[in-house]
């Protein structure tokens, strides 16, 4: 775990945060194929990998209170939800500056679309209440009782507390990853200029800052269900002795579908919002006087 930890502290962190909000320069920066074709290029990844960053770290920060598997996650969504996210983003708006590409298909114009967001919205609405209604259910048996709770690296039980209690701190913990998300969300979205609606639409803003609320949300939510699920059935053991599985049913099935929301679903939501309004002639149409890097692209990296 620690390797890990200090390649993507030195390594990997760093990257991510350069190709995103380092400016065009001639002494710090990462050189793509297309991540500095223009100063309007980068600075649109600047709006759209802040607030899907900001959003992404808002909601798997509270992970953290589960111990390594918390640590392992939060690398892990961060890792794939920003790299994958700006880059695969920054391609999509170099290919319209440069080539004159048009993101004007149908997909794009539904998956990106106030009625997505709002359907969105709706469906992880319903299924965090479906997800805190299990979590109550899984808990239910231990009411009044000791459970155990904390577990040492080889997965045995060190610790035990009242299962109310246990399931309180839980309780607090998934509202804080909701309440840091709420704030990014609903806050950040102001910042983004037209990168996801045109003409700042403060409809389009407030849909656009509802469905990513909830998809933060709603990632924590799943990732905590995934734990309770494992503390539920290492506590169902004749004796409590058996050691936690957490990438066993049913834990397995909550935890990946949090790491799928965070990490996948979120990015390429935002993603989708931001070339619907690239086709509507948003901000990506607007150049800011940056001047082209009109020589042939190469992968470089420069500190």
């Amino acid at each position: 775990m620690d390797s890990i930890f200090y390649i993507y502290l030195f390594v990997l962190l760093p990257l991510m945060v350069g190709m995103m909000f380092v400016p065009m320069n001639g002494v710090y920066g990462i050189r793509c194929p297309w991540s500095m074709y223009s100063e309007n290029t980068w600075r649109i990844v600047h709006k759209y990998g802040g607030y899907m960053g900001a959003i992404l770290f808002a909601a798997a920060s509270p992970a953290i209170f589960t111990g390594l598997i918390g640590m392992h996650y939060n690398i892990f969504v961060l890792i794939v939800g920003l790299c994958a996210g700006a880059l695969i983003f920054s391609y999509f708006v170099y290919k319209s500056e440069k080539h004159g590409a048009n993101y004007n298909s149908r997909t794009v114009g539904l998956l990106g679309g106030n009625l997505a967001m709002a359907s969105v919205s709706i469906v992880l609405s319903l299924a965090v209440l479906l997800c805190l209604n299990y979590q109550s259910a899984a808990m239910e048996p231990f009411c009044g009782s000791k459970i155990a709770t904390h577990f040492n690296a080889k997965g045995v039980a060190d610790g035990w507390m009242k299962a109310e209690a246990f399931f309180g701190d839980f309780l607090a913990f998934q509202a804080l990853g909701g309440a840091l998300s709420a704030a990014t969300a609903f806050g950040l979205v102001w910042f983004t200029a037209e990168v996801f609606d045109k003409n700042g639409n403060i409809a389009g803003k407030l849909l656009t800052s509802l469905a990513a609320f909830l998809s933060g949300t709603a990632s924590i939510v799943f990732y905590y269900t995934g734990i309770i699920a494992s503390v539920a059935v290492v506590n169902s053991c004749e004796g409590g002795s058996r050691e936690i599985e957490f990438f066993a049913s049913p834990a397995i099935g909550f935890i990946s579908a949090a790491f799928f929301l965070n990490a996948i679903f979120l990015p390429f939501l935002l993603i989708f919002r931001a070339l619907r309004n690239l086709k509507a002639g948003g901000e990506f149409n607007c150049h800011v006087g940056g001047k082209k890097n009109v020589d042939k692209p190469k992968l470089e990296f420069k500190f």
